[in-house]
């Protein structure tokens, strides 16, 4: 993400909520937050639905597209982590 432009942070302390905690307990899933800029609008208003049209979400979008594919391209050549990837996926 750095060769991007973004800087990488990590967060002890939540810092959003999602749904998907029942789907990482039976697949392996990160969950990487991509922000762009939003100014002071709060979350779930037409203000801040408005910025989802922006060239700042688009490159987010992107950004977040090419980190992703970045993970599983490192979980894919490191033989370890491939196997414990699938052995965690296995029924």
């Amino acid at each position: 993400m750095t060769a991007r432009g973004r800087d990488v942070t990590f967060s002890a302390e939540p810092v959003a909520s999602t749904d998907m905690g029942n789907v990482s307990q039976l697949v392996p899933s990160i969950h990487p937050m991509v922000g762009y800029d939003v100014r002071s609008a709060a979350h779930h208003t037409a203000e801040f639905a408005a910025f989802g049209a922006s060239a700042g979400a688009d490159k987010a979008v992107l950004d977040g597209s090419f980190g992703l594919a970045s993970a599983a391209c490192a979980a894919a050549i490191d033989p370890e982590q491939t196997w414990r990837l699938l052995r965690r996926t296995a029924v």
